[in-house]
């Protein structure tokens, strides 16, 4: 978890990691401000980058065991939406 200022509403929240991109050029992370629901982003500290990376996966960072099990018992039309909401 992050706790960041959106660029929008400037309300400041923790934002949940497997909720954020890691994006380059520069390195910065992004998401989708849970107060006004517009798209944020805030610049890495050049010596957090390569500890992001390692997190990195496709669809956000690396899952906890919690959301793992979570997961696991997911029915698969949930699935499906959830994933489809995470590409619009």
């Amino acid at each position: 978890m992050h706790q960041s200022r959106c660029e929008v509403c400037f309300v400041e929240a923790p934002i949940p990691m497997r909720r954020t991109r890691l994006e380059r050029r520069p390195w910065r992370l992004v998401w989708i401000c849970p107060v006004c629901g517009q798209q944020s982003r805030v610049l890495c500290p050049p010596e957090i980058v390569p500890v992001l990376i390692d997190w990195d996966r496709a669809f956000g960072t690396s899952l906890s065991m919690r959301e793992l099990a979570d997961m696991v018992d997911v029915d698969l039309d949930e699935l499906n939406e959830a994933i489809a909401d995470e590409l619009l």
